[in-house]
């Protein structure tokens, strides 16, 4: 079967895409939860950049089966971190430009083995690259050990169980982890 990405950019499509992250990834939000989360950060982005344009970050991708339903997907945000934004705009502002969160990727189990990870991730890559980002990150939770063999398959780096992400170029700004949820923190340098 030969699989093709989507790019989602509807609204009620795009809603689809979340509920079925939270149906397939441990520990994703619910699509209102995503929705208020989103909204705030947005509003946090937005006020970082003053004015000024806020580079382009979202994303979402689909692979459809061949009668038409969603057999997977890949979202891409904008990464900057809230206390950051709101603490340091100039350093926040830099970090949004260069980072970017892989905040959801899935194949449903019927699917899985057949590619379908490694196409999402290369058309993630092709579009943070697009998109001016040098980095493409995230976190799994520790109930999907599953997803931690695909990322460092992929060439990811995962960190160890519940410590944050490195100071990276430009900002050498350190993502510490959170108490309360236990997981691995995963990024990849695209320049590399």
């Amino acid at each position: 079967m030969d699989f093709q990405i989507s790019s989602v950019t509807s609204p009620s499509r795009q809603r689809k895409v979340h509920a079925l992250a939270h149906q397939h990834i441990t520990g994703y939000g619910s699509p209102s939860h995503v929705k208020r989360e989103r909204a705030t950060y947005e509003r946090d982005l937005r006020t970082a950049f003053s004015g000024e344009s806020v580079p382009e970050g979202d994303f979402i991708g689909t692979v459809a089966s061949d009668s038409g339903d969603l057999i997977g997907g890949v979202i891409i945000e904008h990464c900057a971190p809230r206390p950051l934004l709101r603490s340091s705009p100039e350093t926040g502002r830099l970090y949004a430009q260069h980072h970017r969160n892989l905040s959801g990727m899935f194949v449903v189990p019927e699917y899985q083995g057949q590619g379908i990870a490694s196409l999402l991730l290369e058309t993630a890559y092709q579009v943070v690259r697009e998109q001016g980002a040098r980095y493409i990150e995230g976190f799994v939770d520790i109930r999907h050990p599953q997803a931690v063999r695909v990322y460092k398959h992929a060439g990811f780096t995962v960190t160890p169980l519940n410590q944050g992400l490195p100071p990276r170029e430009p900002t050498q700004f350190t993502i510490h982890h959170p108490s309360g949820i236990n997981g691995y923190w995963f990024y990849r340098d695209l320049y590399q």
